[in-house]
């Protein structure tokens, strides 16, 4: 286990060293990528092992909910699905973490994590990552139980209902607003 905190501490530090932070936002308008897609699936799958203290929960969730909606304008295209999909992945791995102790950070978290998750579920322009998105969603709901209104919002943003742009954007946006 102390390995993996050594592993933690340096994956946060290389999201931490290429961004700024500024009264709580993260800005990532200098960074590449490639290293927050590192760094990201790294983390997947140390939550996937198990290998995740609480402390750290606390320290990496608002990094992995940036990662969510992490987009760069380079030229005339913009980079940065891999980024929003490995964050779902982390998303995902988190939800299946057994320890009680991380169940407690979870809930304190459990709002701005729920609404980042169904908004990128809902309104990101790649299908990958909206499912992506919505399977993290309800891994949370059936082993967390923490997202406020979960079971409701789940059955309107499944798998199925994100698939199609149109459908994601129009008709279940709308019925989750409501």
């Amino acid at each position: 286990m102390a390995l993996a905190r050594e592993i933690v501490l340096a994956v946060g530090d290389i999201l931490k060293d290429e961004t700024l932070v500024d009264n709580g936002l993260i800005d990532v308008a200098m960074t590449t990528e490639y290293s927050w897609h590192g760094a990201l699936l790294c983390l997947a799958e140390l939550s996937r092992r198990g290998m995740l203290y609480a402390q750290a929960l606390r320290q990496i969730v608002p990094w992995v909910v940036r990662g969510l909606t992490y987009e760069i304008q380079r030229g005339d295209y913009s980079v940065g699905s891999n980024v929003r999909d490995a964050a779902c992945y982390v998303m995902w791995s988190l939800a299946r973490i057994p320890n009680p102790s991380s169940k407690r950070v979870f809930a304190e978290m459990s709002v701005e994590m729920a609404t980042t998750l169904i908004s990128v579920a809902v309104f990101d322009r790649e299908s990958n990552v909206r499912r992506a998105a919505s399977a993290a969603f309800q891994e949370h709901v059936g082993r967390q139980s923490a997202f406020p209104h979960g079971i409701s919002v789940l059955q309107l943003a499944d798998f199925f209902s994100v698939g199609i742009m149109r459908n994601a954007f129009v008709v279940t946006s709308r019925k989750i607003a409501e």
